[in-house]
């Protein structure tokens, strides 16, 4: 893995002491707790980093692990065959 690939701009984020902002490993890891691959972390550590950690209404994201899971659950939904190799439980 390379080390100094992703730069989160901490300027654009709020400094709010309720932001939540991950770092690449810690987001590898929660995936690989749920079931997924090293791919879909890297691809919702880049979607998320590009748009500097804010959810879609530009509101800085507080909780990272509540919208991964959100990611998750839309990738499995649009793709079923992950179901099976996921580890992600429903309600």
């Amino acid at each position: 893995m390379q080390q100094g690939r992703y730069v989160l701009k901490l300027d654009d984020v709020a400094k709010n002491s309720n932001t939540d902002i991950p770092c690449f490993v810690q987001v590898t890891i929660f995936f690989d707790q749920k079931g997924f691959g090293h791919e879909d972390a890297e691809s919702f550590f880049k979607e998320y980093s590009a748009r500097h950690w804010t959810g879609t209404k530009g509101i800085p994201v507080k909780n990272w692990r509540g919208k991964a899971l959100d990611w998750m659950w839309r990738r499995q939904k649009n793709r079923p065959y992950l179901r099976s190799k996921s580890k992600l439980m429903t309600p």
